[in-house]
């Protein structure tokens, strides 16, 4: 019934309140600027990265948009990443799982 979950957070762009006119792909920009912050913030008090979750985000970004997140991001942190489209995550390393019909099995 309270907390800060139950705050509400206005951005603007321009002056303007940013859900008033913002696409969606502007909007997530927000939002995930909002969680950098919140990743460098939790590193500079616990001296630890948090796990990132990152859930089907790439649907409203174009590719230099999804470029500049990963750029933006620690090179030593942990991500989990929940994409239909395999191609939008250009990354180096890590391991790719795919869950279909309840199962959950490695791939290329």
């Amino acid at each position: 019934m309270c907390g800060p979950h139950r705050d509400d957070i206005l951005f603007f762009i321009n002056n303007k309140e940013a859900q008033d006119f913002a696409s969606q792909g502007q909007i997530k920009s927000i939002l995930l600027s909002l969680n950098l912050s919140e990743i460098r913030f939790i590193f500079e008090e616990s001296g630890e990265y948090p796990i990132v979750l990152l859930d089907e985000l790439f649907s409203e970004l174009d590719n230099k948009r999804i470029e500049n997140i990963f750029n933006a991001l620690p090179k030593d942190i942990q991500i989990f990443i929940t994409e239909v489209d395999k191609a939008k995550i250009k990354t180096k390393n890590g391991g790719w799982f795919k869950v279909e019909n309840g199962q959950v099995n490695t791939f290329t």
